[in-house]
């Protein structure tokens, strides 16, 4: 067994089918992606690229099939501005697709390069860049099948990442894989397979698609390769869902006035919120661009774009394609009939590799924080180094109970509280185990937390009961107009409740059955091993749940923002299941560091936990005493009837309320089992939010300050 690994792990050259994989270069959602050579006759030999489907989902009939029409559909495309196909096939149940191999890179890792090199685009060389690709959408929108029927195909995933530019200076379309031809039998709203910052206003809102969209994401392209700024990206997946629905483009062209207006002009066009607004097609898109360069006086060609990608990449440009020796890959793989270095031991052996389940090492490993992800799926090991963002982690408990996987953020949230002991048994493969206080970087970000937490001002703390938990949000939301954080804590579970301004903005929790996984499994909108295969394959460091999520067709677009919410909500809910607990509250608090889109009205979510989450007999003890006390309705109060949002049999309790005096007159007066409930629940939120209060005589303590 290896005892340390380092950073980054070599590829080793490996066999797949006729094919030898020299490098890999690339990970996707679905596939991962090799630099491959395959060999013919008289020493012939083609570089290319093998894009294999990744083993967990070799094994699921939705993504095989997505991955057979991408093959399909991608080899009727001929074209200089699109990546080639030459084969599909499987090899041991493993798909794959062998294309062309373009040596260059694709528009991200360019346009990464010219940020940290602090060059810009010239602005006629990224029209010049942008017009290819319009010739390919131009192009696969037009191609008909091999009965000369037209395709129609649309992209869907227009994103820099899918763009190649070649050392030579050609442009190139990749990655068909989410493209659908509109005669396909699949009609009405589409899954969405693209990233969440190149979708379009109707790809978010869920709506058919045609080629404009397409338009808009290509839009989005030419803004961010200019500006090398991104143009919708918010801080969390709801919020760039939002700002591509509203596609604001004038705010954010007043911040770029190096854009020339004619440019600006090709932008507002391309990004129109309506598609009807927007280029009828790429060809449209693509004469705008020629007729701007004309009226300039720019000839932008392929000669151009190749001497800037040099600049850029001076040591790769120059790198030969194959830098690897063939033979000496052979020799390493020990292929049949490959030739054996002089001086070679002769050995029958095969190295041994452990295959023994490890349950628990003698002594605790450890899981070192590294700023980058190792570049190979690794053996267990006693000390391997892990990147927390391209990790995921499991837990077990003293029974043996597995749970997970959880990024690491989730276990710094779950430790900082608590909620899991140091001691506890963690892995990264559900192998081989150790004490959680073992990773590396989870001690100090807890440790930067508490400082930044501890900073803040401390408000007051009290204790958290069903019968209190109305009123307390009530107070901090319409009286105190809080801006700050009420700390919530029973047992080893920890919850933050975020306001600004009375509002509130974000809800977390350290309860490992609220993480946003788990909800959605619970709530039924993916399964179990829908979960496993995205947080199995998508651990890259800006991974994100919910963008996986909707980039694999999980989760439509415009369901991710209703499910962030409700998520949100069962987290507060939950709060006022509570029996006993204790709550703190702190002025601003994490609120600089939480970004949130939403900003809730709490008094909707209050009549909501007043109506089904706190136990009935919490309310029943404490309107015991007040069951024959006359109920008066407040005068000027700070929330009205309208804001509960109460169902049609509420607003009927309320409508009795008035007509008679007491809880059990009016009980009376709706005659049902039901209606003793229902009066119960409505005439405790509406004396919680001091819309209603009772008549005391003198003597008689206040109900609110009862509780």
């Amino acid at each position: 067994m290896v005892d340390q690994v380092t950073q980054q792990t070599q590829f080793k050259p490996r066999q797949f089918g006729k094919y030898l994989l020299l490098e890999r270069i690339g990970v996707g959602g679905m596939a991962e992606i090799f630099k491959a050579v395959a060999k013919g006759a008289e020493d012939f030999k083609k570089v290319l690229v093998i894009k294999r489907i990744l083993l967990p989902y070799s094994k699921d009939p939705k993504f095989v099939s997505m991955f057979i029409e991408e093959a399909k559909m991608c080899a009727s495309l001929q074209h200089p501005n699109i990546v080639t196909i030459y084969e599909f096939d499987q090899i041991e149940g493993q798909y794959y697709i062998a294309m062309e191999y373009v040596h260059g890179k694709d528009l991200q890792k360019t346009m990464a390069r010219a940020n940290r090199m602090q060059r810009r685009f010239p602005i006629d060389l990224t029209l010049y860049l942008v017009g290819e690709v319009c010739k390919a959408l131009s192009y696969a929108y037009n191609a008909r099948d091999p009965r000369g029927n037209p395709l129609r195909i649309i992209h869907r995933d227009v994103s820099p990442s899918n763009i190649i530019i070649s050392f030579e200076g050609n442009v190139k379309v990749t990655d068909f894989g989410v493209a659908k031809a509109q005669t396909s039998k699949e009609k009405g709203p589409a899954l969405l397979k693209g990233k969440l910052g190149y979708m379009s206003p109707e790809q978010v809102t869920g709506k058919e698609l045609d080629h404009r969209s397409d338009i808009f994401s290509l839009g989005i392209v030419l803004f961010e390769c200019i500006t090398l700024k991104r143009l919708f990206l918010g801080r969390t997946d709801l919020q760039t869902l939002i700002n591509i629905k509203e596609a604001d483009l004038e705010k954010r062209l007043l911040r770029h006035p190096e854009i020339p207006e004619g440019v600006a002009n090709i932008l507002r066009k391309a990004l129109a919120r309506e598609k009807e607004n927007r280029y009828e097609n790429a060809q449209a898109f693509l004469k705008d661009i020629e007729d701007y360069l004309y009226q300039e006086r720019k000839r932008p060609s392929s000669q151009d774009l190749q001497a800037f990608m040099h600049d850029l990449f001076p040591e790769e440009a120059e790198a030969e394609i194959l830098p690897l020796d063939i033979e000496e890959a052979e020799v390493g793989l020990g292929l049949p009939g490959a030739p054996k270095p002089e001086g070679a031991a002769q050995s029958s052996e095969v190295p041994r590799v452990s295959t023994g389940e490890v349950k628990r090492v003698e002594r605790p490993a450890s899981i070192q924080v590294v700023e980058k992800p190792v570049a190979e799926e690794l053996p267990p090991t006693r000390q391997a180094r892990i990147s927390p963002q391209a990790t995921r982690f499991y837990l077990q408990d003293s029974k043996g109970n597995r749970f997970g996987p959880l990024t690491f953020a989730n276990l710094l949230n779950l430790v900082k509280s608590h909620a899991v002991r140091e001691d506890e048994l963690c892995s990264t493969d559900g192998e081989t185990w150790t004490q959680v206080k073992e990773v590396t970087g989870l001690k100090p970000s807890i440790e930067e937390e508490v400082r930044i937490f501890e900073g803040r001002k401390f408000l007051g703390d009290g204790v958290i009961s069903p019968e209190r938990c109305v009123y307390l949000f009530y107070d901090l939301s319409r009286k105190k107009r809080l801006t700050g954080v009420v700390v919530c804590r029973k047992g080893g579970i920890e919850k933050e409740v975020g306001f600004k301004g009375g509002r509130i903005k974000y809800v977390t929790s350290t309860a490992r059955e609220e993480l946003f996984g788990e909800f959605l499994v619970r709530s039924g909108a993916i399964t179990r091993e829908q979960l496993e295969q995205v947080l199995g394959t998508g651990l890259r460091p800006d991974f994100k749940l919910g963008d996986a999520l909707v980039a694999s067709g999980m989760i439509k677009p415009h369901v991710l923002p209703s499910l962030l919410e409700r998520h949100l909500c069962e987290r507060f809910w939950d709060i006022f299941k509570w029996e006993r607990g204790w709550y703190g509250i702190y002025e601003q608090g994490l609120l600089e560091f939480v970004e949130s889109p939403f900003e809730l009205d709490p008094i909707p979510l209050l009549a909501e936990a007043a109506r089904s989450y706190i136990p009935l007999h919490s309310i029943t003890a404490l309107l015991a005493d007040y069951w024959n006390k006359p109920l008066i309705k407040a005068e000027n109060p700070r929330v009205s009837i309208s804001e509960l949002r109460l169902k049609p049999k509420e607003a009927r309790v309320v409508s009795l309320l008035e007509t008679t005096e007491t809880i059990a007159e009016t009980i009376k007066a709706l005659k049902s089992k039901e209606g003793e409930e229902l009066v119960q629940r409505i005439a405790f939120l509406l004396l919680q939010t001091e819309i209603y209060h009772f008549k005391l005589t003198r003597g008689e303590k206040d109900f609110i300050r009862t509780r």
